[in-house]
């Protein structure tokens, strides 16, 4: 008999992706010890110049952010308009993401707020498009 595996969902993995990737990227350095720079340093291929842990604190900062660059796959510059259609309970609004760097709409949001509780929902570029150009925004005229 086939076992079957619930898949999480995204939504109840988040929290826990999220505060992994922070203390990856945004470890307090500033608390290490000599030992912990040094585990740490080693670890990643780094020979020990010195004792002292201000330098050992300053090289794994350098190191953490050497390589967070490594990693990086991108860094697109997008400007968001928000629309707000009503406010208070329930409040409602659009979220519309523009490309600089493509010169077009990439897509965007619908922000649904109520009381306390709130969602969002993808909306396609061709939509966030034709809102735009209902509300006449214009970003490549600016």
């Amino acid at each position: 008999m086939e076992e079957t595996k619930t898949q999480t969902t995204c939504r109840e993995r988040i929290d826990q992706e999220l505060k992994e990737r922070l203390e990856e990227l945004l470890p307090d350095v500033s608390t290490w010890s000599v030992l912990e720079c040094a585990r740490y340093l080693k670890a990643e291929g780094h020979t020990l110049q010195t004792a002292d842990v201000d330098e050992l604190r300053q090289e794994a900062i350098e190191l953490v952010r050497e390589r967070a660059c490594e990693n990086l796959l991108s860094v697109d510059k997008v400007t968001t308009y928000q629309l707000c259609l009503s406010w208070g309970g329930p409040a409602d609004s659009f979220e519309l993401d523009w490309s600089e760097d493509s010169g077009c709409w990439i897509g965007g949001r619908y922000v649904f707020q109520d009381w306390f509780d709130g969602a969002n929902r993808r909306i396609s570029a061709e939509q966030a498009e034709q809102i735009a150009d209902l509300f006449g925004i214009c970003p490549e005229a600016a």
